[in-house]
């Protein structure tokens, strides 16, 4: 019964894939539910990144967000210190990613990514405190990655190339100086250290909005994986889309509600919505 509902879920993967025109040897960043799929035991999902890894063969490359927990920089947690091996909060195939033995992390305190494959390391090597915070993001737009957003893409829509097209185009850099963020870290020394980031990543709730120009611009590819309901999309194509939009409305990715902090209250190029957002929280 094992084997046979291992099988079926290595088959979701399988059709899903070349659903989408993915091919061996190709480059994937996936954000998964992967209770969306289907009805399976958790420990059936222990093997499900080994069902794409086997899909993308030794060429391919697999990679995934592990983001972590950060600060309003005025309220730093000291006991909250990131290292290589922090738990991830970016869901359960994050956790999956992190914890298969081929898996490599990024040493970012607050937004690092994992990868699998041929290309990890070069993908990774340059994500650091020094960096832009989506900085993988540029390798996978120069490498024309897959993207695949697997039963997400409304509870947690979009798709990460919108917060590094927003870092490229320097608008998720005009944060007001009370949003400031970051965490501890241990450097190589083994020594606790503050990181603030110079930039913010903000809300994504908004970025569902692009969508509808990708569907216009015959970019975004709609099924299934599994019964998952599956977006999936060129990461240089949605990057291309999303700069012509964002490079002189960056407002057109805020979210619409509003009591967002983020959204009404971070970002200097959207001061019109401050004040009013203040008088609502004082009410």
């Amino acid at each position: 019964m094992q084997s046979a509902t291992k099988s079926l879920l290595s088959q979701h993967v399988f059709d899903g894939f070349q659903q989408f025109g993915i091919t061996p040897g190709d480059t994937v960043l996936i954000r998964a539910n992967l209770g969306s799929i289907g009805r399976f035991k958790k420990d059936d999902f222990t093997h499900f990144i080994d069902y794409i890894l086997d899909f993308l063969g030794p060429d391919g490359t697999l990679v995934g967000l592990t983001f972590t927990s950060f600060f309003n920089s005025q309220s730093l947690d000291p006991n909250v210190v990131f290292d290589i091996n922090t738990p991830t909060n970016a869901g359960k195939f994050s956790e999956l990613l992190l914890e298969h033995p081929k898996s490599i992390r990024s040493f970012h305190p607050t937004c690092s990514f994992a990868a699998i494959g041929k290309q990890a390391s070069d993908i990774l090597k340059n994500h650091s405190i020094n960096s832009s915070l989506y900085q993988p993001m540029d390798e996978l737009i120069q490498r024309k990655a897959k993207m695949l957003l697997i039963g997400c893409s409304d509870q947690s829509p979009g798709f990460t190339t919108v917060h590094h097209t927003l870092s490229v185009l320097g608008h998720s850099q005009k944060t007001l100086p009370f949003n400031k963020c970051g965490v501890y870290y241990l450097d190589d020394q083994n020594q606790k250290k503050r990181y603030i980031q110079k930039e913010n990543g903000g809300c994504s709730r908004g970025f569902g909005k692009l969508y509808t120009d990708y569907i216009a611009h015959n970019k975004l590819q709609i099924g299934y994986i599994g019964k998952a309901y599956t977006l999936c999309i060129n990461a240089h194509d949605a990057f291309t889309i999303e700069r012509d939009i964002l490079k002189d409305n960056p407002r057109y990715s805020l979210c619409d509600h509003s009591d967002c902090h983020w959204c009404r209250a971070t970002w200097s190029f959207n001061k019109r919505d401050l004040i009013p957002f203040m008088f609502r929280r004082k009410s």
